[in-house]
């Protein structure tokens, strides 16, 4: 099977290659999630920087994170694991394009 979306590539450029990391850190506001979930039980979620997903578990709930993107889900478990936050390319070039 071959990748065929930047996010299963892992890149967004069109090279070949290993997956890399895209999101490095979500900027999403985890406290509309928190609204309306539960305070205990169980979530499902998309993987990407892990950020919603440990915001979640430290509010209670038992979280599974997943994603198609290989590298993101090796990321959050380094995450997990107490590794520090580190950029991805979606990240850098959205930082360039902010200068």
């Amino acid at each position: 099977m071959s990748a065929t979306t930047p996010w299963e590539r892992g890149r967004l450029d069109a090279r070949r290659g290993k997956p890399r990391l895209l999101f490095g850190r979500m900027y999403e506001d985890w406290d509309i999630e928190a609204e309306v979930l539960p305070a205990t039980g169980r979530v499902f979620c998309i993987a990407s920087a892990g950020s919603t997903g440990m915001a979640l578990a430290a509010r209670g709930l038992a979280v599974t994170a997943v994603d198609i993107n290989p590298a993101q889900v090796d990321y959050v478990r380094d995450r997990l694991r107490g590794g520090a936050p580190r950029a991805g390319t979606a990240d850098r070039f959205f930082a360039a394009g902010r200068r």
